[in-house]
């Protein structure tokens, strides 16, 4: 990517570390006017800003997490979509577990994107690290009536295939019952 970025930034006077700010298409456009225009200039500003924030927070983020205490046999989360179930939990990582997931298992996952969709209709129930509310995960597991518990952080690893699990939507809370 350097050696794309390198003509463009020499060309149009312009420091290399701000072009990494900017999507394809964006830099495209720019190559084809030859100008980098006061929009383009905004749209760096605004996304430095954003990242700004975000690494200010991320101290933040890493004490609310070191703080998790791993003794404990729950997980709080985000709702994704109410609803109590009970069950045996199935962990998925990735497309390759996907036939491990059986009828009534609870969805245990990093996250999901639309080529996940088809295993909604085997789960009694979703809980993932990642997500919120309008998630993915959260958007399906409305549409297919289960409970959802995402955000969690650390499910992937606490809980195994096998653990008996209650995925609680209406609180945001998995409790491993037994495991």
């Amino acid at each position: 990517m350097r050696k794309v970025l390198n003509p463009i930034s020499y060309n149009l006077n312009i420091d290399i570390k701000e072009l990494w700010f900017l999507r394809f298409s964006e830099l495209l456009d720019i190559c084809d006017k030859g100008i980098i225009e006061e929009r383009d200039y905004k749209i760096i500003r605004n996304r430095k800003k954003h990242r700004k924030e975000a690494e200010d927070y991320w101290g933040y983020i890493q004490a609310l997490v070191s703080n998790i205490d791993e003794s404990k046999n729950s997980l709080d989360g985000v709702i994704g979509s109410s609803g109590i179930k009970q069950g045996l939990a199935c962990v998925v990582l990735g497309e390759e577990d996907f036939y491990k997931l059986k009828k009534g298992d609870i969805l245990i996952c990093n996250s999901t994107s639309p080529e996940w969709t088809p295993l909604f209709s085997l789960a009694s129930a979703v809980v993932s690290n990642t997500g919120g509310a309008l998630s993915h995960a959260a958007i399906v597991a409305r549409e297919y009536g289960i409970p959802a518990v995402l955000g969690t952080g650390n499910a992937t690893a606490k809980i195994h295939d096998g653990d008996i699990v209650c995925v609680d939507g209406t609180k945001g809370r998995v409790t491993i019952l037994y495991g």
